[in-house]
């Protein structure tokens, strides 16, 4: 048994220091690539002064607003925290509840992969930011770390394949820190050739298990932010027109269950959200030059609106 015990250790320790060797070798500390930008946009969302809205979101965000226009017309300055999905919700809001300020409006818009399968706690990407921003561990919970323990293994696999297969695509990629502005939006892409997402599934997991949890946190963030005096809404992303009606079902089961469950106003009806297929970019939720500008003026709209609405 002793000696058992002895070979299991070894071969962990083998195990262990070969993924951080694969690690070292790949784009883990990459100060210039796509999620080192979380840098910029937390110093950005700390310089910000109050009154302000700061949007909360995944890559749809990143690709899919111009908040200098928002600033323009609702005249506040504008704080675009939007960068991948991976970090899961939780991460999302906990690291801008430290600075939430009475009078700010906080606009939450979540891909819908958010309300299923834990994706709320974290994948890969929430590695990576934790490496290279390591005062984002300070908000971390106990879900995320038992979640990242299990996705590990698999961080460790899309790492190498990235590094062994990724190289060239790397190299005309929009996919670097500097692609964004400092609002925090994604503007490389802009004057960039839009590829066919037709084929893109969606949801790519075989089995959507919801998370009711997802529901709570949101709960919990919307009634956290009133304590700050502050405000906080939701809405649904835009995904392409053939993607909603391929996935209604799900989609309007969700906004059912929002529309029950969720404590803050939702902006707008997630079929008011989907857009035709030529107005995005590279994914079913990054929006090219003309998709932003639509959707822009969508948000400022849905977010003048519900604003007056309050004050009312």
């Amino acid at each position: 048994m002793a000696r058992f015990v002895t070979k299991f250790s070894f071969f962990l320790l083998l195990v262990f220091g070969s993924s951080i060797a694969i690690l070292k070798t790949t784009d883990i500390g990459d100060n210039d690539g796509y999620l080192a930008v979380s840098i910029d946009k937390q110093r950005a969302l700390q310089a910000a002064r109050s009154p302000k809205i700061i949007f909360i979101g995944g890559s749809n965000l990143a690709f899919g607003l111009d908040s200098a226009r928002v600033e323009q017309v609702l005249q506040m300055p504008v704080v675009n925290m939007g960068l991948h999905g991976g970090l899961g919700l939780r991460y999302m809001l906990d690291e801008v509840k430290p600075f939430v300020r009475a009078g700010d409006m906080i606009v939450v818009i979540p891909e819908y992969q958010q309300f299923y399968n834990r994706l709320m706690d974290g994948e890969g990407p929430l590695i990576d930011v934790l490496y290279l921003y390591p005062n984002a561990r300070a908000y971390l919970e106990p879900p995320q770390l038992n979640q990242l323990l299990k996705k590990f293994p698999e961080y460790v696999q899309k790492k190498f394949q990235s590094f062994v297969f990724g190289v060239i695509q790397r190299q005309d990629s929009v996919y670097y820190r500097k692609a964004f502005n400092a609002y925090g939006d994604m503007v490389a892409h802009l004057s960039r050739q839009s590829s066919d997402v037709s084929g893109e599934p969606l949801f790519r997991a075989k089995r959507l298990d919801s998370d009711a949890d997802a529901i709570l946190v949101l709960n919990e963030f919307a009634a956290f932010v009133r304590t700050r005096e502050a405000r906080a809404f939701f809405d649904f992303p835009s995904i392409p027109q053939a993607h909603f009606r391929a996935n209604a079902a799900i989609i309007q089961d969700l906004d059912r269950r929002l529309t029950r469950e969720l404590q803050m106003p939702i902006l707008s009806r997630p079929e008011e959200n989907a857009l035709p297929l030529n107005l995005f970019y590279d994914s079913v939720y990054h929006l090219n030059a003309q998709g932003r500008t639509i959707r822009t003026e969508k948000i400022i709209s849905d977010v003048a609106r519900a604003s007056i609405a309050r004050t009312r």
